[in-house]
């Protein structure tokens, strides 16, 4: 029996019965996109013979799990399970890399010396601070309007969104538009 003519869906019927030759078949057929996906995707941990191992334990369970009445789909079925194996692949090498080399410990652990030594000396000088307080004055004073004023004093003081729109008759876009120019003036004074 010739099985290179056969369809797709009539070897993946015959691999499932116990067709080795049908499997085979599969294989080769689809040896090329494989290597297409190793050329395109490449990952250095996974060498080619890797890649190969990995793409016939796919086309196994793609040929289990293939919906022989759709007699048209196999070929980019068995894209998508390579290409989605080819993603989790590399997650799982990019999460090792995220992974801390040493011993963790918590910031809660020992909060004097992760204070003392994480300390931002320029945010936390008294000279930096007084400046910044003046500058931020002078901008609320000269750039501010009086309805920004209002409603940044009101986000200070600590009122939501709707208590500030009620309070000044604006609806939420005026809110927000209101809001982001006293940011816009706020970070240009600096």
């Amino acid at each position: 029996m010739l099985i290179s003519n056969e369809a797709d869906w009539t070897l993946v019927e015959q691999a499932r019965e116990g067709s080795e030759s049908a499997l085979i078949e599969l294989l080769d057929r689809y040896r090329p996109l494989i290597l297409s996906i190793q050329q395109r995707f490449y990952i250095q941990e996974l060498e080619l013979s890797e890649w190969l191992q990995e793409s016939r334990i796919i086309l196994w369970e793609v040929v289990n799990r293939f919906d022989v009445t759709r007699t048209h789909a196999f070929g980019s079925y068995l894209k998508t399970a390579l290409l989605n194996c080819r993603r989790d692949y590399a997650r799982r090498l990019n999460a090792k890399k995220r992974k801390a080399p040493g011993p963790v410990s918590s910031i809660d652990a020992n909060p004097t010396f992760f204070a003392d030594t994480l300390a931002d000396e320029r945010l936390f000088s008294s000279e930096s601070l007084v400046i910044f307080q003046q500058r931020l004055l002078e901008t609320v004073k000269k750039d501010l309007s009086k309805m920004e004023r209002s409603v940044l004093i009101a986000l200070v003081s600590g009122e939501t969104e709707e208590v500030i729109c009620e309070r000044f008759g604006i609806d939420h876009i005026q809110f927000h538009n209101a809001n982001e120019r006293i940011k816009r003036k706020i970070r240009r004074r600096k």
